[in-house]
């Protein structure tokens, strides 16, 4: 069985994230007989009135959706649509406002403050604010919810994390152990989730049935097939390409590039 090696995974999500996240205008369907991204997505022809889809063929399924507790490149791919960060790292490598429009660091570099925008709301329909960017790092900080992902298992560490302090609506505050040169880009790592929705849901429901706050929201998992998410209407934050994303398990790269041509 062939597999792509981690530094294609890596090339392919950035591509993705380029197609979809980072689109200025809507992007054409991909013409027939065009697999679209190195043979790994392919745009769906959209009749009149019907939503354009992406299709995103990866070799294996998510074995969740939990936002802190992301531990592979298709997990990843997923949840970078689905969840926005306080800033985010673009194609190029810049380190840009994203739920944030501004941050100070203290004089020994071991707070960084985040101002939040005005008027974020998470995919439940509640004010993103700053207790939910509050929520987002204690949660994962948990030891009772012993999460091994990304933001658990490596950002808090990396960043000798000491807690959170809300200052308002709109401000919340990182404490760190000590100045970290790259604490910008870790903590751009970090999936911002809704502490309203969370709290009312068990770990097991919330790895089922997510609730982000990026530009795209869950719509449905058929593990081993399927993800299946559509855009958030009036977003503002970004303009996206497409109307809905699904990625798709296929195993096998021959079978994955002969599907995305079909």
């Amino acid at each position: 069985m062939s597999k792509l090696s981690r530094r294609g995974w890596v090339s392919l999500a950035l591509l993705l994230v380029l197609l979809v996240s980072t689109a200025c205008t809507a992007m054409p369907a991909a013409p027939a007989g065009d697999s679209g991204a190195a043979g790994e997505a392919a745009a769906t022809e959209a009749a009149s009135g019907e939503p354009q889809r992406l299709v995103v063929a990866q070799s294996v399924d998510v074995q969740g959706l939990e936002p802190s507790n992301v531990n592979s490149r298709a997990e990843s791919n997923i949840f970078t649509h689905m969840y926005a960060t306080l800033y985010e790292i673009t194609e190029s490598g810049a380190i840009e406002p994203y739920l944030a429009e501004s941050y100070t660091l203290s004089e020994d570099g071991k707070e960084m403050t985040f101002k939040l925008r005005e008027g974020l709301v998470c995919h439940d329909g509640e004010a993103l604010t700053a207790e939910d960017v509050a929520y987002t790092f204690e949660r994962a900080a948990d030891d009772a919810n012993a999460f091994t992902g990304n933001t658990a298992g490596f950002v808090l560490d990396a960043l000798d994390y000491q807690g959170v302090r809300v200052d308002s609506d709109l401000e919340v505050t990182i404490l760190m152990g000590r100045y970290s040169s790259p604490a910008l880009g870790l903590i751009s790592e970090a999936f911002i989730h809704c502490k309203d929705s969370y709290e009312a849901m068990s770990l097991e429901d919330a790895a089922a049935n997510p609730i982000g706050s990026g530009p795209y929201r869950f719509v449905e998992w058929v593990k081993d097939d399927y993800v299946l998410l559509e855009k958030v209407p009036d977003y503002g934050l970004k303009d996206v390409a497409y109307d809905e994303i699904q990625w798709k398990v296929i195993p096998e790269a021959s079978t994955r590039t002969a599907e995305l041509i079909a």
